[in-house]
C-alpha cells in the first residue's frame, strides 16, 4: 500500500521541507561562482554549435593568468534554443577580444566567462532547484490542508467527495 500524504501529514511536512533545503542547496551552489575572482583574460577562438533539433551553443576557448599561473579554459556547456543569444556571444567574444574571467581561487584551473552568465545557466542546477523546491511546497501544502480538514484524513481513499 502506498503511503498517503493526507494520511500522515506531519511526514509530508517533513518530506516537503527536505525537499525545499535541496533546492536552496542546488541554488546556492549554482551561484557560488559569482564570489570567485575577476580576471583578465583572452579569447582565444569562438564559435557556435548548432544541432538539428534547434538547439544551440557556444564554444570559446580563453586563456588567463591567475597568481602567475597561465590557465586555458573554454566556455559554455548549456545548449539552448535562443540561436540570438549564442550569435551575440559569438560576436562578442572574437578570437584576441579582452574578456573578464571568474576564477575559483581554491582552484584556479576552474574558471567562468563574467559576461557568460545569465541566470538559470550557470551550472544548470537553477531550473531543477526550482522545481523541487515547488515540490516541496506542495507536499508541505498537501500536509498543512490535512492537517486543518482531518476529514481528509480520515476519508477512505475510494471513497467519493
Amino acid at each position: 500500500m502506498i503511503l498517503s500524504i493526507t494520511k500522515n501529514p506531519i511526514a509530508a511536512i517533513i518530506f516537503g521541507f527536505l525537499f525545499i533545503c535541496f533546492g536552496i542547496a542546488l541554488a546556492i551552489s549554482d551561484l557560488i561562482p559569482l564570489t570567485w575572482d575577476t580576471v583578465d583574460g583572452k579569447v582565444l577562438s569562438s564559435e557556435m554549435r548548432n544541432r538539428t533539433d534547434g538547439m544551440h551553443r557556444v564554444i570559446i576557448d580563453y586563456t588567463y593568468e591567475y597568481d602567475g599561473a597561465a590557465h586555458q579554459d573554454h566556455c559554455c556547456d548549456l545548449w539552448t534554443s535562443d540561436e540570438q543569444y549564442v550569435k551575440s556571444m559569438v560576436e562578442s567574444n572574437k578570437a584576441g577580444a579582452e574578456i573578464d574571467v571568474l576564477v575559483n581561487p581554491s582552484s584556479p584551473s576552474e574558471s567562468l566567462l563574467k559576461d557568460g552568465i545569465r541566470l538559470f545557466d550557470i551550472h544548470g542546477k537553477s531550473v531543477p532547484a526550482m522545481v523541487v523546491s515547488a515540490v516541496g511546497l506542495l507536499v508541505i501544502a498537501s500536509g498543512v490542508i490535512s492537517l486543518l480538514r482531518p476529514e481528509l484524513r480520515d476519508r477512505d481513499p475510494g471513497e467519493q467527495g
